[in-house]
């Protein structure tokens, strides 16, 4: 495993680190709204046809497993993003320690390093505080250490000492509340694999440009088809629809943060509600198949290869982790039971309507059901109509959720490529007048970046008419990768088996460590198994990638 750098490294202030953002204001419900609608994606209408190759029984199994291996994935990486977030702050604080002068973090009054120690534990559930080492860094002001061994045989421990009024203390994010750095992928990397950290940032940002793609071309193609009798036919052509499609969304796609995003999402997750209205409609209107007779539709079906290319299905189902960290940013705070909270609630309500769809969509359509349940409703029905519409609408709302964490990615990579060092606070007129100036480079280079990557997705969704094997592939590569192997490296690399780290939200026991561990390595050889899985489906014509 790669050595982590230590708060008295005196590489620290050659660290490039984020820029502080604008105090978190995320509230628990926009980030579950957030969180929901990135994980509702047009592939939901696809889980009918999955429920028919396995049978419904098989198939809320299969459901089941991949909800709890999503879940998983998310849980470790608010773990991991956790334990960077008080690496990042122990650094800025040796940082300040080293030039004499007091940061952002330790204005919290003398005695900020007992209450580090303190609230640390706080972050976990009250029956997960550990026992917290003693030692001299209280009293000599130096800054507490982020890791204690796991060695029973060492100095004695002692029970934490109770929690304190001042809620400064208590909570940890409270110091950093206007200047705290955000956490993303390249940050894990940087502890962990700094030398992939623009390889780790390359991957999310192409899996989201990909998918960014492909919801701008369904939902052109689909409002297009909706507004055909209405418009002149110049302007439903596939370049003309794409292009009033992203342009209508664009504005949305330059805000700064998930949190603004959430009248949007909630706008998606009423088309997906709607739809399932429908879904479930059509299913209890009991409608005949082709020739006139009632649906047919199986609780199991024999194992055959033909489930082998629906797997995809249901992993690519519960990726929405390129978003976890910047709502785990945005979050005031952060605790292992609030993000616990937003993730559980996100994913099980997700994984619920995918058993309500997959399982009325196919019992209300029988084996015949295609890709998208929709089509395989009466298109002159007014609902079906209602949904082609709503079904455009999803997909172009789903458009900043993509936009989002792929310009984070390419901003952090060309912060990686050309790094800053760190910057202590000062109150000098000539500090406050270049952090001025840093600001507007920076909104610039963010303005910059969202046309460049919008422009980018433009000419590819409006030049091609298909990509099902390109975006196939960059599915089962990027999709599988950031949910199944990428959040358990980080997670094995920044927890080491006898190595504990404060504030990490996971409980120092040896049996759970060791547990987690073995979850996550598992996890890591099931990511690789489902890519050449997926992968293999798609080149042989079978399946394709969400």
């Amino acid at each position: 495993m790669p050595s982590l750098p230590t708060i008295a490294s005196p590489e620290i202030s050659a660290i490039p680190m984020s820029a502080p953002h604008a105090p978190p204001s995320a509230s628990i419900l926009s980030s579950y709204v957030n969180l929901l609608k990135t994980l509702l994606g047009t592939g939901m209408l696809a889980m009918p046809l999955a429920f028919a190759t396995f049978g419904v029984l098989p198939a809320l199994l299969v459901l089941a497993l991949a909800w709890a291996a999503g879940t998983f994935g998310l849980e470790l990486l608010a773990a991991s993003a956790r334990t960077v977030f008080f690496l990042q702050r122990e650094e800025m604080k040796a940082a300040g320690h080293a030039a004499g002068s007091i940061s952002a973090v330790d204005e919290v009054g003398d005695e900020d390093d007992v209450g580090d120690r303190e609230t640390d534990d706080l972050l976990r559930e009250p029956r997960q505080a550990h026992l917290a080492r003693t030692d001299d860094s209280a009293s000599t002001g130096a800054p507490s250490d982020l890791l204690a061994e796991d060695d029973h045989d060492s100095s004695p421990l002692v029970p934490s000492s109770p929690p304190r009024t001042t809620r400064s203390l208590l909570d940890p994010y409270a110091p950093l509340a206007g200047a705290r750095p955000p956490v993303m992928f390249a940050d894990l990397a940087r502890h962990t694999y700094p030398n992939a950290s623009v390889l780790f940032d390359a991957a999310v940002a192409i899996k989201c440009f990909g998918v960014a793609v492909s919801y701008v071309m369904v939902a052109g193609d689909t409002l297009g088809s909706s507004f055909s009798s209405l418009l002149p036919p110049a302007l439903t052509t596939h370049f003309s629809s794409t292009t009033i499609s992203l342009l209508f969304i664009a504005p949305t796609c330059y805000l700064s943060s998930m949190h603004a995003l959430r009248h949007v999402s909630a706008l998606g997750l009423a088309c997906a509600a709607y739809l399932c209205l429908v879904v479930l409609w059509f299913w209890l209107a009991g409608l005949p198949d082709a020739t006139g007779d009632p649906v047919q539709w199986s609780l199991f079906k024999p194992l055959s290869w033909a489930m082998v290319p629906k797997i995809p299905m249901f992993v690519f189902a519960f990726t929405c982790h390129q978003n976890i960290l910047a709502i785990h940013n945005e979050l005031p705070h952060p605790t292992p039971r609030i993000t616990s909270h937003v993730i559980l609630s996100s994913t099980v309500t997700a994984a619920a309507v995918y058993a309500l769809v997959g399982t009325a969509g196919y019992a209300g359509v029988g084996d015949g059901v295609g890709s998208n349940v929709v089509q395989s409703y009466p298109p002159s029905h007014p609902l079906s109509l209602l949904a082609h519409l709503a079904i455009g609408l999803f997909a172009l709302v789903s458009i900043p959720l993509q936009i989002a964490p792929c310009r984070a990615s390419v901003l952090s990579a060309l912060h990686a490529l050309n790094p800053s060092p760190v910057s202590l606070p000062d109150d000098s007129s000539e500090s406050l007048a270049a952090s001025s100036a840093r600001d507007q480079a920076a909104q610039a280079q963010f303005v910059t970046v969202t046309t460049a990557i919008l422009a980018g997705v433009w000419a590819v969704a409006a030049a091609v008419s298909r990509l099902d094997v390109v975006l196939g592939v960059v599915g089962a590569t990027g999709s599988v990768a950031l949910c199944y192997i990428l959040p358990p490296v980080f997670y094995l690399s920044l927890h080491p088996r006898r190595t504990r780290y404060r504030g990490s939200g996971l409980p120092p026991a040896s049996r759970f460590r060791r547990l987690a561990r073995v979850a996550a390595q598992g996890m890591v050889v099931t990511g690789l198994i489902v890519m050449v899985v997926s992968l293999g489906a798609i080149l042989a014509g079978l399946g394709g990638g969400h």
